[in-house]
Order: C-alpha cells, then structure tokens, then sequence
C-alpha cells in the first residue's frame, strides 16, 4: 500500500570527537586523497587511483599541493584481498600510490578522518552509505559522484557534499579533487550545515510510522 510507504532516512549527526589528539600510526604523513571503509569491486577505488594521479600533474596545482596518493581507511572486504594488490600497481603504474590502513578502531578513524586532505566517496550504486556519513560525522565535506541516494543527502543537508558526474574521462572527479586540495577549507563543513536527522529524530520518526 503506497500510501503506508514512509522513508526514514539513516541517521547522521556531528561526532563529538575532537581531532586534536595525535594521528594513528597507520596514517602515513603527507596529503592523502582517502577514500573510508572495506575495499570491494565497484566501489569507484580505480576511478579515484585515476583521477588523484591526474589531479596531482595538474598545472592548475602547486607543487607543494600535490597529493601523495590514494589512501583507504580501511581493509579489504573478506574474500577481496587481492583487490589491495591490484590497487597498488595500478596506482604505481600512473605514477602515484594507493595505500590501505587496514581496521581502525572508532579513535583511529575519527582522527584519520579530520587529517586526511580530500574525503571521496565514488561509488555509483545506490545505497545506505556508511562511509559517505562517516565523513560527515567527522565534519568532513566528501566529494561524491552523483546519484539518486546522494541527491537526496544533499537536498536534506545543503552544504555537506561536493556532487560530481561521473564521466568517462573522469575529468568532474578530477576538478573536484584539484580545487579540494588548492582550497582545504572547501572539504570542511561551514557551521551553517545542519546534518539531519539525528539519531533521537529518526528514532522518533520509526516510532511515528509504526
């Protein structure tokens, strides 16, 4: 019945962690593209090795704004290991690097997320995005590839994404990521984001439509 239909969306609300503590040890230092969560195939991590290996021969940036690589915060989904080694030479042979962190507990990865230069999420299907909340929950501003489920985030929450198309010469992620890295304030939410609904207003919200 489409008239009992209602949409609850996941809750998102700002962590209350603060980054100032040091970095984990697998965070390697220097300005990282990072893309967050298990590595898995269709997951966009080939298109963002690409594109952060074009970004960093861009004359638009400065040398001293070129991004050392492609870094995962994150291990490979079970039974995708191989997807690792893959991402390494294919990042190796475009001239940049790919490196994953393997698990980081809450702690690590709250302070992994504030350090890391360029938050990504560009996987095309549509889901429930973990990783694309998590930056947000960080207080992070992701560049995500466009989709019917990130339209809809970022029409409930102006501000808190940079959408790009997704091309075949991937040349949107690779503006996005240029003007990320010349412009780091770009990849913070301001203070007029509000993320919504927080975990008491979905809550309220599954109890309303039962």
């Amino acid at each position: 019945d489409a008239d009992r239909i209602t949409v609850v969306p996941l809750p998102v609300e700002r962590s209350a962690a603060t980054p100032d503590g040091p970095g984990p040890a697998a965070l390697p230092p220097g300005r990282w593209v990072a893309t967050l969560g298990f590595a898995y195939p269709g997951k966009g991590l080939e298109e963002v090795v690409d594109a952060t290996a074009a970004a960093a021969r861009d004359p638009r940036l400065p040398e001293d704004a070129r991004p050392m690589g492609v870094l995962n915060l994150g291990g490979a989904a079970p039974g995708h290991e191989d997807l690792l080694t893959e991402l390494e030479e294919r990042a190796a042979a475009t001239g940049t690097q790919f490196v994953a962190t393997g698990w980081l507990d809450d702690a690590a990865l709250a302070a992994a997320c504030h350090r890391v230069a360029v938050p990504v999420a560009y996987h095309r299907h549509v889901s429930a995005s973990g990783s694309v909340n998590s930056w947000l929950a960080a207080g992070r501003r992701p560049v995500v590839v466009r989709s019917r489920y990130t339209d809809e985030q970022s029409e409930r929450m102006p501000g808190s994404m940079a959408l790009v198309d997704h091309t075949e010469d991937l040349a949107p992620l690779v503006g996005a990521i240029v003007t990320a890295l010349g412009d780091p304030a770009s990849t913070q939410q301001d203070e007029t984001v509000a993320l919504w609904p927080s975990w008491e207003q979905a809550a309220a919200m599954l109890r309303a439509a039962r």
